[in-house]
């Protein structure tokens, strides 16, 4: 069984595998950067770190989140990476990750699959994939 951190962004569930959480925080501004790029929201600093924040929904072609209440910092590749999100609600264990449609929000590589749990469908993060595409 595999393990995953589920959390919203507007009106839908996404999940990071939990392998790659490297903290959960509450809600603190970014500081703006100069550049012109609508994923990055700013930067933060966590314990003299300073860490790029994403904007997920802007990422995956959805609307700016309301009312961001949580960051999620996930390592992957050696690089911390935050993302801005709208709530943190569970982690879940599940053995099937089912095939996202092809163009699922926006036809990008960031969805690895869904992961469906009673009436719940929860879209699993392929944040190996997000993180090259930020880099570039």
């Amino acid at each position: 069984m595999d393990k995953a951190l589920v959390f919203a962004c507007d009106k839908y569930e996404f999940a990071f595998d939990i392998e790659c959480i490297k903290e959960i925080k509450s809600w603190i501004p970014s500081t703006p950067l100069p550049v012109e790029n609508q994923n990055i929201e700013g930067i933060i600093n966590i314990r003299g770190t300073v860490i790029p924040l994403i904007s997920l929904l802007n990422l995956i072609g959805g609307q700016k989140v309301a009312e961001n209440k949580a960051i999620i910092v996930i390592e992957c590749m050696g690089k911390n990476i935050a993302f801005s999100v709208s709530g943190v609600s569970d982690i879940i264990e599940y053995d099937l990750l089912k095939e996202a449609p092809k163009n699922c929000f926006g036809g990008n590589d960031f969805i690895k699959g869904i992961i469906s749990i009673g009436k719940r469908t929860i879209f699993s993060l392929n944040e190996n994939n997000i993180l090259k595409y930020v880099i570039n």
